[in-house]
């Protein structure tokens, strides 16, 4: 129906939730389609968009998860000299899977054995990480119940099928328009999320703890003498009103006296 499509990425670009392995372009696309596509260009020109979910094209620069609002720009009545196609170009927002070696990426574990986790990412590309990049804290328990990768370090952590985990990505591979990525779980912060998770819980506890004694003296005193300083305020109102008073009585006695004497 259409030979490969020519994409070029034209305008904003942006980082769905600030997830650097998703990104969201407005792109410019060229596509070729046959003559008996004419009669329904809108739907011929969905179908091969269609036809493109899911699979890693270069154009894109990774695997087009979706797509929004395509409109056609414009199409032409002339067929090519040495092809049975004519030109159509449109723009349209596109989503795109877009995993580089060093991006951090989560996955949830679909496979556990002795030498290998494997995980799935968004549940649809597959994730494996041998054992020569599971940091050496984590070790293989054969005598669970269900077959576990647990830190020798932290009880707390350990990776099982349905953990959601954080792994390095060392690199991508690409084969007939699919993606299997290569993955790492040496660096520290890679390892199961609740884990994690975990880990940020105790750093905070531990922050509150170790806040300087002299610190909590300076703001109790400084409490305190906001509430002195408050209080005296209150109590000086009531002296200043009676000053007043006092200032109006005694002009009211002077103006009775000269009264008299005249």
């Amino acid at each position: 129906m259409a030979v490969p499509v020519h994409c070029a990425v034209a305008g904003k670009e942006d980082d769905p939730d600030g997830v650097e392995w998703l990104r969201s372009v407005s792109a410019r696309i060229r596509m070729y389609l046959h003559p008996k596509c004419a009669s329904n260009l809108e739907a011929s020109v969905r179908e091969v968009l269609n036809s493109m979910l899911l699979k890693f094209d270069s154009s894109f620069d990774g695997v087009l998860l979706a797509y929004f609002r395509p409109e056609i720009l414009k199409f032409g009545h002339k067929i090519l000299p040495l092809l049975p196609y004519f030109t159509v170009r449109l723009k349209a927002d596109l989503l795109l899977f877009s995993p580089k070696a060093g991006m951090l990426i989560e996955g949830k574990v679909n496979k556990v054995e002795k030498d290998y986790i494997g995980m799935l990412v968004l549940g649809l590309f597959n994730a494996a990480i041998g054992i020569n990049d599971i940091r050496q804290d984590l070790f293989y328990d054969e005598v669970a119940t269900e077959q576990t990768w647990i830190s020798e370090s932290d009880e707390r952590h350990c990776i099982r099928v349905g953990s959601r985990v954080s792994f390095l990505v060392k690199s991508v591979q690409e084969e007939d328009e699919f993606i299997d990525i290569v993955g790492s779980l040496v660096p520290p912060e890679t390892g199961a999320l609740d884990w994690i998770a975990c880990l940020e819980e105790d750093k905070e506890a531990q922050q509150e703890q170790q806040t300087p004694v002299s610190e909590k003296s300076r703001s109790k005193r400084k409490t305190e003498a906001e509430s002195s300083s408050s209080k005296l305020k209150v109590e000086a109102e009531p002296s200043s009103s009676k000053r007043k008073e006092h200032k109006k009585k005694k002009r009211k006695r002077e103006q009775v006296q000269e009264d008299e004497e005249h």
